[in-house]
């Protein structure tokens, strides 16, 4: 991941410090923090691979979670079920809403409305002033409009969580289905 010039065969480092990491085995709690609170398994697999010169990993143990990556939501599972495998483009669209942030963007927006096709892993992003129906429906529209047209393609279900459960949301739904003349259902999945 560094480069560190300071290391040179038969020269006594002027900076032993920066050669610590590889002199010395390194718990797996500090090899966790030096690799960007990279899983401990991983880290184990590397050391076991070889993937790493000169990793060595003590004290494996690791005891209860780290509290950056509690901070950071990293010790919880985001989605346990089995996931679809083999969508075609706009076969599965999901999308969340993210804010209010604490600090408003150069263009005053404080929500953030992520787009991902399942099928193509295309993400597409939206910042919102606010998360009104108002303002969430227009910028996916933006989305199906242009993902549309791209792929020649309709867009078949949508996945989101309950946050756009309302009658402005159903009704727009309505009218895709009813503007494309699609044989099948736009269905909104919740994920919980």
């Amino acid at each position: 991941m560094y480069v560190v010039d300071t290391i040179s065969s038969g020269v006594k480092p002027k900076h032993p410090i920066a050669m610590s990491s590889i002199s010395q085995p390194t718990s797996l709690k500090q090899w966790h923090r030096r690799l960007a609170h990279c899983s401990p398994t991983t880290i184990q697999e590397m050391e076991k691979v070889g993937l790493v010169d000169r990793l060595r990993v003590t004290q494996k143990d690791l005891r209860g979670k780290c509290k950056d990556c509690i901070l950071g939501h990293q010790t919880r599972r985001p989605f346990d079920d089995e996931t679809e495998k083999g969508l075609e483009p706009l076969e599965l669209v999901a999308f969340d809403l993210w804010g209010p942030s604490r600090v408003q963007s150069m263009g005053g927006k404080t929500y953030f409305m992520p787009i991902i096709d399942a099928g193509t892993s295309f993400k597409h992003g939206a910042y919102l002033a606010d998360k009104s129906d108002a303002s969430t429906i227009p910028a996916f529209d933006t989305f199906r409009a242009r993902a549309e047209s791209m792929t020649g393609r309709r867009i078949r279900r949508l996945r989101t969580d309950r946050v756009y459960e309302s009658k402005s949301w159903e009704e727009y739904c309505r009218c895709i289905v009813l503007s494309t003349n699609l044989r099948h259902r736009i269905l909104l999945h919740r994920m919980d």
